[in-house]
């Protein structure tokens, strides 16, 4: 994801922190200490950074548990809202969607009962959840204001709304008392519009930021999923050979940035394999085209020096499993070939546009 940069690496997970988090750390810790003092601004921040901690284990609960199915974790990215466990694909099974999804709330959960029965024997402390302030010590006040923070994530996560983890736990009931994946996706979505909805209303009526913003990030994130979702249900029973023949329109990796512009203006593609000899050297794009010709001398530049590296798929190979390869390499498309032959083209744009098509209504 743009604007995060890496912290650490588990399990060949990269964990990258979003740059928005540092500002809000400086944002909501200065509001605290110059409404009410130097100390509540520092408890601010420790809070935060505890609440993000305990995200971090969060998401990597997520992810040991989808590794054990074989699932491919991108990255877990940090951000104001909370964490996302970047996967390849989320299984349709409702028993391995399921499991994936409680793996975080559990960890909270688990975390909770230990704190409670460790703070429960611990002298000097005292337990109450409505001001952590109450303590005297900066680590009595961190144990009530870690419980807190787990009592938080496990029961934000446990709404069942998209892309919450109870509004998978929903999708996996649905499937699994015997609705259709894309049809207990529509219907987790619509339950999810209208818990965000009152969310924010409720945000509104309290003049609550966060209730406020929340509501309005996570729409997006809903509509997201379920267009996912539909898109892949569209096109689960096509292969790339359904998509040929295709007119193949190529380019000379030595040619210019300029003088391609012929040769996209004749053809309906998007996407351009770029040739070194008889071998595909890479992928052009309309937009990387787009991209150096509104630099002063870009119009010089060779068509080698602004490709993607080259993604091979076969007829043969589902469409889903294209959207996958593509999605997790970062790609914009791959070439089709069969013993070094080029065939075609498939790119994310095509595949947006035969789902688009084939896609059922949700009647």
């Amino acid at each position: 994801m743009r604007g995060a940069f890496r912290l650490l690496t588990v399990r060949g997970i990269p964990i990258r922190l979003h740059w928005s988090f540092l500002a809000l750390l400086v944002i909501l810790g200065g509001y605290e200490g110059l409404e009410t003092g130097p100390q509540a601004g520092l408890h601010t921040v420790v809070f935060i950074c505890l609440l993000f901690t305990l995200v971090v284990l969060h998401e990597l609960s997520h992810s040991i548990v989808a590794q054990k199915f074989g699932l491919t974790v991108r990255e877990i990215v940090l951000l104001p809202v909370g964490g996302m466990a970047m996967m390849e694909k989320m299984p349709e099974e409702p028993a391995k969607e399921a499991a994936i999804a409680i793996a975080g709330p559990l960890l909270n959960f688990v975390v909770m009962v230990l704190l409670y029965y460790f703070m429960k024997y611990l002298p000097g402390i005292t337990f109450d959840l409505s001001s952590a302030e109450n303590n005297d010590t900066a680590f009595t006040w961190g144990m009530v204001a870690l419980f807190k923070a787990n009592f938080a994530l496990f029961a934000f996560n446990m709404v069942p709304a998209f892309p919450m983890d109870g509004g998978r736990l929903l999708r996996a009931g649905l499937v699994k008392w015997g609705m259709p994946h894309v049809r207990a996706t529509h219907a987790a979505a619509t339950v999810s519009r209208v818990l965000l909805a009152m969310m924010l209303a409720v945000g509104i009526y309290n003049m609550n930021p966060f209730l406020v913003v929340i509501p309005l990030v996570l729409f997006s994130a809903v509509s997201g999923e379920e267009n996912a979702v539909r898109n892949r249900g569209a096109i689960k029973s096509l292969l790339v050979r359904h998509l040929l023949p295709q007119e193949i329109v190529s380019i000379p990796g030595g040619m210019k940035a300029g003088e391609t512009l012929a040769l996209l203006l004749s053809s309906p593609h998007r996407h351009f394999p770029v040739m070194k000899g008889t071998r595909v050297a890479g992928i052009l794009s309309i937009a990387d085209i787009r991209n150096e010709l509104a630099k002063p001398e870009g119009a010089e530049t060779a068509v080698s020096a602004i490709m993607h590296r080259t993604v091979v798929v076969t007829p043969e190979m589902p469409l889903t499993e294209v959207q996958n390869i593509l999605e997790a390499q970062k790609a914009p498309a791959a070439v089709v070939a069969r013993r070094g032959r080029l065939l075609g083209v498939v790119s994310l744009d095509l595949l947006a546009r035969v789902s688009t098509m084939l896609a059922p209504g949700m009647e």
